[in-house]
């Protein structure tokens, strides 16, 4: 048997190309072929087609200690204070990147393994605390325009760089919200994405600045996966997501066809 991604879920769903009644549910009545249910409703002429077994396709965070700044990230000009707020859950697990007086660029960042011709998408939990947030990417990834600029005051996107896929950013709520910044590598090798500080969010991409050592941005939850998709937030602690987290659909599903 063999998983498939399901044509049109944006790589999100996959079913089992060899399911049968018996690798679903034995009552779900109709006829299987190559994983795919044909099923007549009694009484009716309505046919309706299936995936007999489908799946949330596996989510894995790439990243490390997701909400543990201080821990496992490569910091430059600025200070990580753990656990300073919280976070969108309500939890006082998010914390604070605070800028350094100094000049230079105010980032946090972790590199990992990045193949050729594969899109990434990093995500990160952001409320202001006096700047805005830039997610950029390293030469290797995107190129020297691959990165996008997060206005957490007002909610919206500020300046793309033209060599992003796409960049988004969501409400969570009291102030914050789940920015993402979608680019393709170029080569594979070990790369980065950086968290970055920002003053305008019309600024460039890794711009460098004089600090106040007192302004920044709260973070919390920080994703990076494969694809596209903004996908479901994983928690990660010492070392990169191995359980592979699916969900099947349920028997009350079939029953309610």
């Amino acid at each position: 048997m063999a998983w498939v991604t399901v044509p049109g879920s944006n790589n999100i769903w996959e079913y089992e190309n060899t399911a049968t009644s018996s690798d679903t549910y034995p009552d779900a009545a109709g006829t299987y072929s190559g994983g795919i249910r044909t099923y007549t409703k009694p009484g009716t002429s309505d046919t309706l087609t299936t995936y007999a077994r489908t799946r949330i396709k596996g989510e894995i965070n790439l990243y490390t200690r997701s909400e543990e700044f201080n821990l496992g990230w490569t910091k430059e000009y600025l200070t990580v204070n753990a656990n300073s707020t919280a976070d969108p859950n309500g939890d006082i697990t998010a914390d604070a990147l605070i800028e350094n007086v100094g000049s230079g660029r105010k980032q946090v960042y972790q590199l990992v393994n990045y193949v050729t011709g594969t899109q990434y998408t990093i995500s990160v939990f952001a409320k202001t605390n006096g700047r805005f947030l830039q997610l950029n990417t390293s030469i290797a990834l995107g190129g020297t325009t691959s990165f996008a600029n997060f206005n957490l005051t007002t909610g919206t996107l500020g300046t793309v760089g033209a060599g992003a896929d796409n960049a988004t950013i969501e409400d969570y709520g009291n102030g914050w919200f789940r920015c993402s910044l979608t680019s393709t590598s170029l080569a594979t090798t070990l790369s980065a994405h950086g968290i970055t500080l920002i003053e305008n969010d019309t600024d460039g991409r890794g711009p460098s600045y004089t600090g106040d050592g007192t302004s920044g941005i709260f973070i919390w939850g920080a994703m990076l996966s494969e694809g596209a998709i903004v996908k479901r937030y994983i928690k990660t602690t010492n070392s990169a997501s191995t359980t592979i987290e699916r969900g099947e659909l349920s028997k009350t599903y079939y029953d309610n066809q």
